[in-house]
């Protein structure tokens, strides 16, 4: 495709909006990973009065999320091509998110601890695979170049406004009317904003006669200066960069990194609880981790214009390592003050940790590349709900759970730092 080729298609009426089509993307990303996003969170909240009603365990709820990353990441690879071709995106993202709601609902009917692992876990996990995750990892990115921490900020932040704002809106709902019927506002909300938006998605600028970032023309890099992120050319394909060692040290790094974003926030409610904290001052503490979420992704993302995102992720890595230790060293509500700093942390990792396969690998094959990656994240990540309960269930605390998490964060940063990227300049010819 020519760099003219891209204008002359005025008949795509993405194109001829006021402004650049890329932004619905980002809006589309944003109001799925809200609610996509605020179902994870929801489960800690909702955990408490579903094991006070049925007896069911809390390793078994949270087993459930577990479960829902683990067969997200199973089905990814397969979906992540489709990300790659005219259309796939939007067949994926509404099939998907119909298919979510329709299980949500029928959480309400469950009577069982299986009943609720199939429904949540297993139709829950095959949905959500195509959804927000995999709209800012994989179509995101592809819109944008110069603007790209920008526009992963806003994309990302559905996650970091629903650690705000779920929590208490879940426990007014479930004082109100119960946390069956509080599931059902879930499955009403995610058809909204997670199936029929999914027609908006289109998988590049290029496909509706558009440039990335909304350029004229393909903008060079100014003489002298090392690009940020890399170009259109400099794309590499799924089987070249499989064959690159840095490719490999970076999946290492950046998916031990993904431990304490699945985990901490999941349990963040209990946890408090377990510090002897109120269960309005624990979900207290997690409308800050929410708030510091959402300023963390302008934090490091205003960093992120200024320097390669490896060094940016670095600079997460090592403050959540050195945050984490407040969660074991504070009693009483002055513990709060951790639910901050690992918002901040998680937020920007969260917004940014998955832009890092365009930024060493291009554009074209994004979706193969980070859907063969995400298999590998998510086992970290959605364990990390999981073996917090179960550290709770087995020591009656969390203190052992919280070394895990330092672990992984200094084993991430470690990563970073032999990941550099001058080692790969270029794809392979």
């Amino acid at each position: 495709m020519s760099a003219q080729e891209p204008l002359a298609r005025s008949r795509h009426w993405q194109a001829r909006v006021p402004f650049f089509y890329g932004w619905v993307i980002v809006a589309v990303s944003f109001w799925m990973g809200l609610i996509g996003g605020g179902q994870s969170w929801a489960t800690g909240v909702l955990s408490l009065p579903m094991e006070q009603d049925t007896g069911w365990s809390r390793s078994a709820i949270f087993g459930a999320l577990t479960l829902r990353s683990y067969l997200g990441a199973v089905v990814a690879p397969f979906i992540g091509p489709w990300f790659d071709r005219p259309n796939g995106v939007q067949v994926i993202s509404l099939v998907s998110g119909t298919t979510m709601a329709i299980g949500l609902y029928l959480i309400t009917l469950a009577q069982t601890e299986l009943e609720f692992i199939l429904l949540f876990g297993v139709l829950g996990g095959i949905s959500a695979a195509g959804q927000a995750g995999a709209i800012f990892s994989s179509i995101v990115p592809k819109w944008f170049i110069r603007r790209r921490g920008t526009a992963l900020t806003y994309a990302t932040m559905g996650s970091g406004v629903a650690a705000l704002l779920i929590p208490p809106m879940v426990t007014a709902s479930v004082d109100a009317f119960g946390w069956r019927e509080t599931w059902v506002i879930f499955a009403v909300l995610s058809f909204l904003t997670a199936a029929l938006p999914a027609m908006l998605l289109r998988r590049q600028p290029e496909d509706v006669g558009l440039l990335p970032d909304g350029a004229a023309q393909p903008l060079p890099t100014p003489a002298g200066q090392q690009p940020v992120v890399r170009t259109e050319q400099q794309s590499w394909k799924l089987s070249e960069a499989l064959h690159s060692p840095l490719f490999w040290i970076l999946l290492f790094g950046v998916s031990l990194g993904t431990f304490n974003n699945g985990g901490v926030p999941a349990s963040l409610v209990p946890m408090y609880v377990n510090k002897e904290l109120s269960r309005d001052l624990a979900v207290l503490g997690f409308s800050i981790y929410g708030m510091f979420s959402i300023i963390g992704r302008f934090g490091w993302g205003y960093l992120l214009t200024r320097m390669h995102i490896r060094w940016v992720l670095l600079g997460i890595a090592v403050m959540g390592l050195v945050s984490t230790p407040l969660y074991l060293l504070l009693e009483g509500p002055p513990v709060l003050v951790y639910s901050a700093f690992t918002g901040f942390s998680v937020g920007g990792y969260v917004a940014f940790s998955q832009s890092i396969w365009a930024d060493y690998y291009g554009r074209a094959h994004l979706g193969a590349i980070a859907g063969f990656a995400h298999p590998f994240r998510t086992l970290i990540n959605g364990g990390g709900p999981v073996i917090m309960a179960l550290c709770f269930d087995t020591f009656g605390n969390y203190g052992p759970a919280m070394w895990l998490v330092m672990l992984c964060w200094g084993l991430c940063a470690a990563a970073l730092l032999a990941a550099d990227p001058k080692r790969e300049s270029a794809a392979p010819r």
